[in-house]
Parts: C-alpha cells; sequence; structure tokens
C-alpha cells in the first residue's frame, strides 16, 4: 500500500512541476499565465488539504 500512496504522490509532484513549468513559460513568452495559475493554485489546495486530513488519520 505505500507502494500505491508514493506513485500518486510523485504523479503529482510531476504535475505540478509541469504546470508550474508552464506557467512561467508562458509569462516568460509575455501571456498571462492566468489558466495555469489555477492548476498550480488548484493542486497546492489540494496537496495541502490532503497533507492536513492524512496527517490526522495516522
Amino acid at each position: 500500500m505505500v507502494w500505491l500512496e508514493l506513485a500518486w504522490a510523485a504523479t503529482g509532484i510531476v504535475l505540478t512541476v509541469g504546470n508550474l513549468h508552464a506557467f512561467i513559460g508562458d509569462l516568460a513568452s509575455g501571456r498571462s499565465g492566468d489558466p495555469y495559475f489555477w492548476f498550480v493554485a488548484t493542486a497546492a489546495i489540494a496537496y495541502i488539504t490532503f497533507v492536513a486530513l492524512f496527517a490526522r488519520h495516522t
């Protein structure tokens, strides 16, 4: 079960870093970066929420 949790965590990290890079690339090319900002913000909120929930259950 630990491997499954680590796989999900690694997937989340990869997707969040990818969205962060897309956001920075969008800003660097002169666009607003707004869609990527919301992906990154949603990922951050979800991460904090899940960490808080899972920390209470262990």
